[in-house]
């Protein structure tokens, strides 16, 4: 009785320790990304870092997923970003995305941020990895 506990309590660190590793693994940095459809007239395009979050369950099945990105604004008023989410939560301000299709829009007009962050609900990267 005690060797089951013991292997059952090791089989749920070694559980949690995978999960944290398979988190760590995903986050992915992206520095410059060309998001941005309106440049400057000097070129100056903001720059981006991303990162992909998901929560598993004990079996490792998919329970909530997200991309958080911060973009480096670089004196840029308007952000056109291209990908696939289920929701989008502005984590900076109060400027509202426009969205049409796999193009999500922030028009910020005269108060532009420095940084902006934005959080993505998505399950599509999970579903492209190689490994299940």
């Amino acid at each position: 009785m005690k060797h089951r506990i013991k292997i059952g309590r090791m089989h749920r660190a070694l559980s949690r320790l995978a999960a944290t590793a398979f988190v760590a693994a995903l986050t992915v940095t992206l520095v410059p990304v060309n998001a941005n459809a309106e440049e400057i007239s000097n070129g100056v395009t903001p720059t981006c870092d991303e990162a992909y979050y998901a929560m598993l369950d004990y079996y490792g099945n998919l329970k909530e997923s997200s991309v958080v990105k911060s973009y480096s604004m670089n004196g840029v008023s308007k952000l056109t970003d291209y990908g696939q989410y289920d929701k989008i939560n502005n984590l900076t301000n109060d400027a509202k995305p426009t969205v049409s299709g796999n193009t999500t829009t922030f028009d910020f007009g005269k108060n532009v941020p420095d940084h902006f962050y934005f959080e993505g609900k998505t399950t599509q990267p999970f579903k492209e990895l190689p490994w299940s």
